[in-house]
């Protein structure tokens, strides 16, 4: 809560050894999971990543579903930061399949929420602008209203879009995809 990444990495890693030591192995890998989004936090990302690969791979070998959405979630974020857009895309498609087939409703507005970046650096500007509108009214419909940033965040891909569109598209786009049903919505993330 107060950003002192370092001191919350050790209290993660203390809970992580004590899960551990209870034999309870998903719970630890979800401790190890919030210590890679401290690493992230202080730029650690290809620490933070491999860190959300190990998670995935336990995820899936446990038949662990919510570690899976957090796993790929969390790659997929890593990711974007170290600006690999393809692979941030499957990564996100991935954590977008995962939390539809389990009607895990928070993951995927957090998944169909974060795959817009990406989508848009990958080529895909369209798809990106339709999905970020479609992700901002699931979330203010369900979750409460876009913070600050978020909304700045939305300002920039918009922004970045009109090197590829025009501003009458992006609107345009904006308004097909605030209408997208959430099935229609990872139908279009998870196009190859």
């Amino acid at each position: 809560q107060g950003n002192d990444f370092a001191r919350a990495d050790g209290l993660f890693a203390e809970a992580q050894a004590l899960w551990t030591a209870l034999g309870n192995r998903r719970l630890a890998h979800a401790r190890l999971r919030n210590r890679a989004q401290c690493w992230a936090a202080q730029g650690l990302h290809e620490q933070a990543l491999a860190s959300f690969r190990q998670c995935e791979e336990a995820a899936r070998a446990e038949g662990d579903w919510v570690g899976i959405i957090d796993s790929t979630l969390g790659a997929s974020t890593e990711l974007t930061c170290l600006r690999q857009w393809g692979q941030a895309v499957a990564m996100g498609s991935e954590c977008i399949r995962v939390a539809w087939l389990r009607h895990h409703a928070h993951g995927l507005a957090y998944a169909l929420w974060n795959i817009a970046y990406p989508l848009l650096r990958a080529g895909r500007a369209e798809d990106a602008i339709r999905l970020r509108s479609l992700a901002s009214s699931n979330w203010t419909l369900h979750m409460g209203p876009l913070r600050a940033d978020d909304q700045r965040d939305t300002a920039k891909l918009r922004r970045l879009a009109t090197v590829c569109l025009d501003a009458d598209h992006i609107d345009a786009l904006w308004r097909d995809g605030a209408e997208l049903t959430l099935a229609e919505a990872v139908a279009l993330a998870l196009r190859p």
